[in-house]
């Protein structure tokens, strides 16, 4: 009779775990305070219970910002707040967010190669032939990176504009005009910065006006003529009649390319430091990392053409001078901040000596006119 009993007892017990899913879980679920792994939207037993969850889907190059744990609680549906990460940049202590490391930026989907800001270190070597890049021409304050070889020019300025990260040197790169990549060139006087090569952007651009004799020196060969040790032929972003001005190191001459539809070409990128680079939030004086061109504040006032033009003559902001109100090729290519409304530009209508060229800045883009030198209209200096 006993072992009838032992084994009816047994048995009940067997029965008793399959009714119960066959887990020996306890019914409060166990240690919810600790329950990562939990199902979403398995519903606690006591509705205001609390549990605290490791954050999930943290993507590769990235950190989370600023908690890897949080706690949530069942909202009637599931647990709140999510424990699966996302990007956001603010800081959050109950909420699971991430950011990229440092030299990553988000693409939206993932962390990149990139710069999230844009910085300088303190020290960069002085341009040399044995200096290495990135360098500083301490002469110029231009930044100068390592050489691309072999690229036609829409393919270069693309090489300068994804060149987010070198040496430590983060964003900012672009491709040199005609009067930066000439601060290259040593020992040929005509070619030099002040040399009597006429060739100047923008003041002169064509070579029938502006190339002499003087624009090049006799070959000798092995970087004699680049303050870099180069001996190849560089492109510059500064161009004439569909064509690009270029510094050939080999003899220190400046020239017009050839058809840029077969001709490939050395590049060097290059940038300034110190300077934020413009956008709308980015504050002034800032650079224009496409042009180089350094922009000011919005004068408070609108003012006439002359009075715009003597206006930047005499700014100053930040400790930098040297400012003048755009030309309206350069105006054109103002597009960083934003500004609604017409700014003067400093080129008089060539035909009407009553009338100066402007910019009417739009929300959907801009339109150039020419207004009497008498109205007033908003101005930005440059440099």
């Amino acid at each position: 009779m006993k072992k009838i009993f032992v084994v009816f007892a047994l048995l009940s017990t067997i029965a008793l775990m399959i009714s119960c899913g066959g887990s020996s879980k306890p019914a409060d679920g166990g240690n919810s305070e600790n329950s990562s792994e939990a199902d979403d939207y398995s519903e606690p037993t006591d509705p205001k219970e609390i549990r605290v969850s490791e954050c999930t889907g943290l993507p590769e190059h990235a950190q989370w910002n600023t908690v890897s744990e949080i706690k949530q609680k069942w909202d009637g549906r599931s647990w709140q707040p999510p424990k699966e990460g996302n990007y956001n940049e603010t800081p959050s202590e109950t909420e699971c967010r991430f950011v990229c490391k440092e030299n990553y930026t988000w693409n939206g989907s993932a962390c990149i190669v990139g710069c999230t800001t844009d910085s300088v270190p303190p020290t960069l070597p002085e341009c040399s032939e044995q200096s290495g890049t990135p360098c500083e021409d301490s002469s110029t304050g231009l930044i100068w990176s390592s050489s691309g070889y072999d690229l036609y020019s829409w393919d270069a300025k693309l090489y300068c504009r994804d060149l987010k990260l070198e040496g430590g040197v983060c964003g900012g790169w672009r491709l040199p005009n005609i009067n930066e990549l000439r601060t290259l060139i040593i020992r040929c006087s005509g070619t030099m910065p002040e040399g009597s090569c006429a060739v100047k952007d923008p003041d002169c651009l064509s070579k029938e006006e502006c190339w002499s004799d003087d624009c090049y020196c006799e070959g000798t060969g092995g970087g004699f003529f680049s303050k870099l040790g180069n001996t190849g032929t560089f492109l510059s972003s500064s161009y004439f009649s569909h064509r690009y001005w270029i510094v050939n190191f080999y003899n220190g001459r400046v020239d017009l390319s050839d058809d840029l539809s077969s001709s490939k070409y050395d590049v060097r990128c290059v940038r300034k430091k110190g300077l934020p680079i413009c956008s709308v939030t980015s504050g002034t004086p800032c650079e224009d990392s496409s042009t180089g061109l350094t922009w000011s504040a919005k004068a408070s006032n609108k003012m006439a053409w002359q009075d715009a033009i003597d206006y930047c003559i005499r700014y100053s902001e930040s400790g930098l001078v040297g400012w003048h109100l755009p030309n309206i090729d350069e105006l054109m290519k103002n597009n960083n901040f934003g500004d609604i409304g017409s700014f003067w530009s400093s080129s008089p209508h060539s035909d009407y000596t009553d009338f100066a060229w402007d910019v009417d800045f739009k929300q959907e883009g801009m339109n150039k006119s020419f207004s009497d030198k008498s109205v007033k209209f908003y101005v930005r200096c440059v440099r």
